[in-house]
């Protein structure tokens, strides 16, 4: 029950933070926001009838995501990062700028980061930029430092890629969230923890 309350505040905040960039903003409705985030209802006017044209969503940011993992032998551990990947373009990638996000492997398995970057950019050809995610613990290990940046940066010349491409930290670095996921595992290992 706690769980569910701390969601659901802070989907209220999100919600709240969402909506509030909507107080200045036409009177038209746009297909890709809920209709929840208009406070008078949803307007008649609807963005792509000929009848508006919105700057604003013009010039909306289209990002991919690419997740990147070292490869693995095992399909299994594999097929997890891209089921991941769905998972993560089924939180967000209707609400944000996010329109893509897809898997790749540094090594071993496929498809490789020159493979899936160049899937991504044929998929959707106005992808304005790639987020590349080292889906690695260590912030400091050799593959999410280095290897993975090299990587990428000889994909993006060998394909000619024009659009930027830039590389998060990987989630390891992240020792917060990593504290609060790792206790919480612990927790439903015992019950000797409340």
């Amino acid at each position: 029950a706690e769980d569910a309350v701390s969601t659901g505040s802070s989907i209220d905040s999100s919600m709240s933070d969402f909506t509030s960039g909507f107080s200045s903003s036409p009177n038209v409705f746009d297909p890709t926001i809920s209709p929840h985030a208009y406070a008078n209802g949803t307007p008649d006017a609807v963005i792509g009838d000929g009848n508006f044209s919105s700057s604003s969503s013009s010039s909306r940011t289209r990002l991919g995501v690419l997740l990147i993992d070292h490869g693995s032998r095992n399909s299994a551990s594999n097929e997890r990062l891209h089921d991941f990947a769905k998972l993560y373009q089924e939180q967000f990638g209707s609400s944000d700028e996010i329109v893509i996000v897809r898997g790749a492997h540094m090594e071993i398995a496929q498809p490789s980061v020159p493979e899936a970057l160049q899937s991504m950019l044929q998929e959707d050809s106005d992808l304005d930029e790639i987020i590349c995610h080292p889906f690695f613990l260590s912030p400091d290990g050799r593959h999410a430092s280095t290897d993975i940046p090299e990587i990428i940066e000889s994909a993006q010349a060998d394909l000619s890629i024009e659009i930027p491409i830039s590389t998060t930290k990987p989630v390891g670095a992240e020792v917060g969230i990593l504290l609060q996921a790792v206790h919480k595992t612990v927790k439903q290992s015992t019950p000797n923890i409340s």
